[in-house]
């Protein structure tokens, strides 16, 4: 279905149905730069190129870093590619193993590449579910959709944390402290607006 502008769509006699699924398109805000990504909806399974897909503006240069089963990683991007050498002007635009089956996991953060600020858009389903950390640094995802103050939307994790564990952004910091009656509050750079 392609909507036009200033069209009427079906008729009374035949009628255009529209039919809701429960997915959700999460919209994501790139920064020029390396940006670390969490999604709050969990994308279906699908190849590269039909998830990193035409409604997002990418340009040649634009990257995702992939985990490989291994715990490894390595670097998709889109890229413009001359099919025929004999016609130069025609060229495709394309993701880098762009038929290769690949699914996002909403508990995992991931990096991306911008060319130039932009926004992305994901869809999938809505994932309420918890994580688990590991001892350890862990890459996790934050799955919730709205903007939360790191007390709020890590409090349940400060009931069970330990004093000294560390959460890092990509540019800041918080650490749970636990004073001498037992009680926990985060501290450092890291304060609120957590997504």
């Amino acid at each position: 279905m392609v909507f036009k502008y200033d069209t009427v769509i079906g008729s009374t006699t035949e009628p255009q149905l529209f039919f809701a699924n429960n997915h959700f398109v999460q919209t994501i805000q790139l920064q020029k730069g390396w940006n670390w990504v969490s999604f709050n909806v969990a994308p279906s399974e699908m190849k590269i190129k039909d998830l990193l897909n035409n409604a997002t503006k990418w340009e040649v240069g634009d990257g995702v870093e992939i985990d490989k089963a291994d715990g490894s990683q390595y670097l998709i991007t889109y890229k413009a590619v001359v099919p025929d050498f004999t016609k130069p002007t025609v060229v495709d635009y394309l993701w880098d193993c762009g038929d290769s089956i690949i699914n996002f996991d909403p508990h995992l953060m991931y990096r991306f590449f911008s060319n130039s600020d932009k926004q992305a858009y994901v869809e999938g389903y809505y994932c309420p579910e918890d994580i688990t950390v590991h001892k350890g640094w862990n890459r996790l995802g934050y799955i919730s959709s709205l903007k939360l103050p790191i007390g709020n939307a890590m409090s349940l994790y400060a009931e069970m944390g330990s004093n000294g564990d560390i959460i890092k952004s990509q540019s800041e910091f918080a650490v749970l402290s636990v004073d001498a009656y037992g009680n926990k509050q985060w501290k450092g750079t890291l304060k609120g607006g957590f997504y």
